[in-house]
């Protein structure tokens, strides 16, 4: 007899294991293209990475990188707030004997970006974003 119910616990796990794993489980947003092209301080952004973050923070950020200043990736629809990378490697080390990169792109298009747009459904071409250099540079 415990042979007869463990089998039909065996059973049952097996049949809830394949049922869990057929749930649809919660769908994506829809992502359209988006491209433009960023400048820095008036020419284009030879190398670096842009980031559209949602405002509320609660979706998965999209991004790629920049080449030359144009850029190209897939993002969900809404208003997105826009961080702009790029990192220089100097002659420096640090204590561990690793270069030092300098961030050459300022704090306002990044960590405290000021940059926003709007992604609308279907194709979202020749977005423009200029930033400057940090302060000092």
């Amino acid at each position: 007899m415990a042979l007869r119910s463990t089998s039909a616990r065996c059973q049952f796990l097996v049949a809830l294991v394949m049922f869990a794993g057929c749930s649809s489980g919660p769908t994506m947003p829809p992502t359209f293209p988006v491209s433009g092209t960023v400048t820095l301080d008036g020419k284009p952004l030879a190398d670096g990475s842009i980031v559209f973050d949602t405002i509320d923070g609660k979706a998965t950020p999209a991004g790629g990188g920049v080449k030359d200043g144009k850029f190209e990736f897939k993002s969900s629809p809404g208003e997105k707030i826009v961080r702009i990378n790029s990192a220089k490697q100097t002659d420096a080390v640090d204590e561990y004997g690793s270069k030092i990169s300098v961030e050459l792109v300022g704090p306002e298009f990044n960590r405290k970006t000021t940059l926003k747009t709007t992604v609308k459904q279907g194709e979202n071409k020749d977005l423009k974003f200029e930033v400057r250099g940090p302060s000092g540079m």
